[in-house]
């Protein structure tokens, strides 16, 4: 038997999102080429009461400032960008380029903001003091499951040393397998 299961993006975000929410924890959205899935997540978490974060592209950082207000505006506790996908070619073949954030960019990021920032991706020590630095609230050690980073060590091997090196200064997570969420 052949069978096609069909399942949009507000589907798969309410999916997420109110599994999370059954299970006692935040559930995460994406972003990505297509505005829906962005937009889906938001609405996702809003019927939730804001109960999840939103993760956005590495975009320009205007345009993640922008991105961060609204899901500030659907109630949701944090937002983050995912670094790690910093190299994600579908985003600039679909004309919305992605790349790394510089320091100032983090700072911009952060000042112009109202709610939690976390930076997604981040595999070194030194990335990890930069957040300390621009103040960003959260990061999560992550290789983007070594899909979007394949020649990186795994996350078990660094973070001993990125939580060593921040001493509690902001909140450390860790992406454990591909496929799953971060985890505290």
């Amino acid at each position: 038997m052949n069978m096609k299961a069909d399942l949009s993006e507000a589907d798969y975000a309410s999916a997420v999102v109110s599994g999370s929410v059954q299970a006692g924890v935040l559930g995460m959205t994406g972003d990505g080429p297509n505005p829906t899935i962005f937009q889906a997540g938001l609405a996702a978490i809003k019927t939730e009461q804001g109960r999840g974060i939103v993760i956005i592209k590495p975009r320009q950082p205007e345009r993640i400032v922008q991105l961060a207000n609204e899901a500030a505006q659907a109630g949701a506790v944090a937002f983050g960008i995912d670094i790690d996908a910093a190299a994600l070619i579908n985003m600039t073949r679909m004309g919305q380029p992605v790349g790394p954030k510089s320091f100032a960019e983090l700072e911009y990021i952060k000042r112009n903001t109202r709610i939690p920032f976390i930076v997604k991706g981040i595999m070194t020590v030194d990335d990890a003091l930069a957040c300390v630095e621009a103040g960003v609230d959260a990061i999560v050690v992550s290789n983007h499951g070594g899909r979007a980073l394949d020649h990186t060590p795994g996350t078990a091997e660094v973070l001993p040393a990125i939580a060593k090196a921040v001493q509690g200064r902001l909140v450390v997570m860790v992406a454990a397998a591909f496929g799953q969420e971060p985890t505290c």
